[in-house]
């Protein structure tokens, strides 16, 4: 049996309050324009500031959403998510490309990922920060029809863009 006063009730509230406030002040951090700017120096290598500016503004397009505080804060309080337990499950053929120069999540953390699953091949892209699929398109491109070449027995055929 589970007994609790007016006071006690009081004191929960009041904890409750405060976590929502806590997490909701930390969503509404994510929105802020000058630590997304700060975070495209970090994410990306070497890039200007028109640029950053516009990735700014793409970064930030799903916190916009009328719902995404009250998803996000969710989440927080959830605990988020751990992909830790499953990574024994994946048996697959694993392709991962990591930017060398990430400053976002360091390279060692996918060195890690690689030794922990045991079908993945590690290709890390030089001169590129955290997104090579955005700063190096090319390499990323040539790295995936490499590893479909290799590793699913089928034809791969290469389209121009021009």
């Amino acid at each position: 049996m589970l007994v609790i006063c007016a006071a006690g009730l009081g004191v929960i509230l009041h904890i409750i309050a405060v976590t929502m406030i806590t997490f909701l002040s930390q969503v509404l951090l994510l929105k802020s324009i000058p630590l997304r700017l700060y975070v495209n120096f970090l994410a990306f290598n070497g890039i200007s500031l028109d640029t950053s500016k516009d990735w700014t503004n793409v970064g930030r397009l799903h916190c916009l959403y009328p719902w995404w505080e009250d998803a996000t804060v969710n989440f927080m309080i959830s605990g988020g998510y751990s992909v830790s337990a499953q990574i024994d499950q994946v048996n697959q053929k694993t392709l991962i490309i990591w930017g060398e120069d990430d400053q976002i999540i360091s390279n060692k953390l996918g060195v890690r990922l690689h030794c922990e699953l045991p079908n993945a091949i590690i290709r890390q892209i030089p001169d590129c920060g955290h997104l090579p699929h955005v700063e190096r398109p090319s390499s990323v491109a040539k790295l995936i029809l490499e590893f479909i070449r290799e590793n699913c027995n089928i034809e791969v055929q290469c389209v121009s863009q021009h």
